[in-house]
């Protein structure tokens, strides 16, 4: 068997079966590959639904565990998987039609540890335009998915149970990035396609999306984490430092983002926080490549503004423009909500 396909499900009946629709519909004979769900605790009807799937198709099976988070059921899939490699799929987004063809094809050209692909993000359904191109197969692949997410790359088994790596569970936002970075250090053996073979949907405020909701304490402690262990492999000097250098800061940029929108109280603590673990304030490491946000889909002057400025908090002057920035559209924000 070549590939087996990793789904984490958490309360995702809304969009389960179109995602396996999607993988069932290939272009490759059922043997070849495997679908493993693993469902981390749903409380919704997809425990039925996996149930009623694995009884019928014989390339699935379904993993059941409590409530851990996408990491735990990234890594149980890991461990449970039959396939030569390892492809993760989300339980909200779909794959490409032929998508595993093409797949099996480019690992058996090149043998990567590796292979890297594109992705077509979108808002809770496709348009009609995307729907028309995507009939077409020519949709084209928009943002950086394949950069910070796993689910745009496809991994040997092999090299995963040999290097050890794995999703830190610990980490409630940024465990992809992390997985890649750590991946990245190993050294992999990498291939490419240039072809949309994942379509990624921004669900916002749904709980579909294989994770749970976290508080922002989390989230910032998640953040300043991986910033933290990139500024030491950036320090140790291993591997790439321009990779540990745009992890580092991206993370910390969002962490001091999150912070500059809390009360005053929060705010300080944050701050404190990172002062603590000596990245605040800290010069930008010359090897940083990162040159926008992407918090803004603004390309006027105020656009441009805010990049600069957001790229810039690790200052003190960038952090406390940021913050009167937000404080600014938080009272804005109320005084629309009082006339309405």
């Amino acid at each position: 068997m070549f590939l087996s396909i990793v789904i984490p499900v958490y309360n995702a009946e809304k969009y389960l079966l179109y995602c396996f629709d999607s993988l069932a519909g290939q272009n490759v004979p059922n043997h070849h590959y495997e679908v493993l769900f693993i469902d981390d605790g749903s409380t919704d009807g997809s425990g039925k639904m996996l149930a009623q799937l694995a009884a019928e198709k014989e390339n699935v099976r379904v993993f059941s565990q409590e409530h851990r988070g996408v990491s735990a059921a990234r890594n149980r899939g890991i461990e449970e998987a039959r396939g030569a490699y390892i492809w993760f799929v989300d339980a909200d987004d779909f794959v490409a039609s032929g998508a595993l063809g093409l797949v099996e094809k480019a690992l058996m050209r090149s043998e990567p540890d590796r292979l890297v692909f594109r992705a077509h993000e979108f808002y809770d359904s496709l348009s009609r335009d995307e729907l028309d191109a995507l009939r077409r197969t020519e949709i084209p692949p928009n943002g950086g998915l394949h950069y910070v997410s796993a689910c745009c790359s496809v991994f040997l088994k092999e090299f995963l149970m040999k290097t050890g790596v794995r999703f830190r569970e610990n980490l409630v936002t940024s465990e992809d990035s992390m997985f890649l970075f750590e991946c990245s250090m190993m050294k992999p053996k990498e291939a490419s396609l240039e072809s949309v073979l994942y379509f990624y949907r921004r669900n916002l405020g749904s709980s579909t999306m294989g994770v749970r909701i976290h508080s922002n304490s989390e989230k910032l402690d998640s953040f300043l984490t991986v910033s933290g262990i990139a500024y030491q492999y950036y320090r140790d000097d291993r591997g790439s430092r321009t990779t540990a250098a745009n992890l580092m800061m991206s993370n910390l940029w969002m962490y001091l983002h999150l912070c500059t929108g809390m009360d005053h109280k929060a705010f300080a603590t944050g701050v404190r926080h990172a002062k603590e673990r000596g990245l605040f304030p800290i010069r930008r490491p010359r090897e940083c490549s990162l040159k926008r946000s992407y918090m803004t889909q603004r390309k006027d002057w105020v656009g441009k503004a805010f990049d600069y400025v957001y790229l810039h908090m690790n200052h003190y002057w960038g952090l406390f423009l940021m913050r009167g920035y937000q404080t600014i559209r938080k009272c804005k924000n109320e005084g629309r909500s009082s006339r309405s």
